[in-house]
């Protein structure tokens, strides 16, 4: 199945999203391993939701007969 460009930018524009909470976590002080899990804590539930429905757009799109 061909990839659509679009969901190698999505994948970008998600880890840009983590990227700028863990950076933000990291200034106010923040271990490593502090900064990794409340990003994944705080920013995690969010992305992986977005992603989902991003994905399910995405399946409505590639099995649709519509073209």
């Amino acid at each position: 199945m061909p990839r659509s460009p679009h969901s190698s930018r999505l994948g970008i524009d998600y880890a840009v999203q983590f990227h700028a909470r863990f950076d933000e976590e990291r200034r106010e002080g923040a271990t490593m391993e502090t900064a990794t899990r409340d990003t994944l804590k705080n920013t995690g539930p969010a992305v992986l939701l977005a992603m989902l429905a991003t994905s399910m757009g995405f399946l409505a799109m590639f099995i649709s007969r519509c073209r």
